[in-house]
């Protein structure tokens, strides 16, 4: 069983609000959810409030990356 998918079904996946904005949720190393947003060309803010530390694999690394890289295609109007 994926327990990271049990608790949180919608992490790692980009999601567009209403007004453009793109954002994603990961998981750490510890199972606790964070909120990142895409700002300024290409960079994400990750909300740590409530939290002393974010664990974080290379593994992670390289996922966020790719949901970044991921972004720029949904910022150029392509479809997920």
């Amino acid at each position: 069983m994926d327990i990271e998918k049990k608790l949180f079904p919608e992490s790692w996946e980009l999601v567009r609000d209403e007004d453009g904005n793109i954002s994603f949720e990961i998981v750490d190393e510890d199972i606790d959810n964070f909120k990142c947003d895409i700002i300024n060309d290409d960079c994400i803010e990750i909300d740590v409030s409530g939290y002393n530390s974010i664990v974080l694999s290379v593994d992670s690394l390289y996922r966020i990356i790719s949901l970044i890289e991921d972004s720029q295609s949904l910022d150029d109007g392509e479809t997920e």
